[in-house]
């Protein structure tokens, strides 16, 4: 009768970032790998701070990429400096399989579907801020700008403002929205100068688009801020 083959068993978890536990997003960042046979002890991590970002524009990438590396260093360290790499062979507590937090008793569960749902309204909601934009900045002026003294300003201002709320909302990224929005705000005025009859560039117009911009952020970031 033949021996039978010996074999090890290898056992992993997956390590993730749950940046806001309620939207039932994560982002995996790494492996864990343990053989107890072995007493092998391993993880491989890799931190995609855009992804990351996309989906917490608040989220500390820098924070947490030290906590991830300090795991790979703990399990790469010298014996004396990692306790977990060299667990008694016959206490509990190695990783068993796919890793996944446990939910609170009683709290609630959001559906699968409803990250994508929320993901296409953030959609929707910056396409329509973004033609809102075209109308107001491109289309012929009806005339009445000084029926109301600044309305034209404000009007600029609040447009810019929801176009920088719903764009970081949608892509993340806050800097990198707010730079485009600047720069639309200067371009827009520059085609509205050179390109359209009727239309001529204003520079105070800029300053109330860039002013918006600012405010929009501002008031999310508060918001998040409250909501944390």
């Amino acid at each position: 009768m033949a021996e039978p083959v010996p074999y090890d068993v290898y056992e992993y978890a997956v390590l993730r970032v749950v940046p806001r536990v309620e939207r039932a997003e994560f982002l995996n960042v790494g492996v864990l790998l343990w053989c107890r046979s072995r007493e092998h002890l391993a993880a491989r991590t890799e931190l995609d701070g855009p992804r990351l970002l996309s989906l917490d524009p608040a989220a500390d990438v820098d924070a947490v990429a030290r906590h991830v590396a300090a795991l790979q260093r703990v399990c790469a360290g010298p014996l004396p400096a990692s306790p977990a790499q060299h667990r008694p062979a016959d206490l509990p507590g190695a990783p068993r399989g796919h890793a996944r937090p446990r939910r609170r008793a009683g709290a609630p569960v959001r559906p699968a579907g409803a990250a994508r749902v929320s993901r296409t309204l953030r959609t929707a909601a910056f396409a329509l801020a973004c033609l809102v934009s075209v109308v107001v900045l491109f289309a012929p002026s009806a005339g009445s700008a000084g029926a109301v003294p600044h309305l034209d300003k404000l009007v600029h201002a609040a447009v810019f403002g929801l176009l920088v709320v719903t764009g970081v909302l949608r892509l993340g990224r806050p800097r990198a929205v707010l730079l485009a929005a600047v720069g639309y705000a200067v371009l827009s005025e520059v085609v509205q100068h050179v390109a359209l009859p009727g239309r001529s560039g204003d520079p105070t117009d800029v300053v109330a688009d860039v002013a918006g911009a600012l405010l929009g952020l501002l008031l999310l970031r508060r918001l998040r801020r409250r909501q944390a």
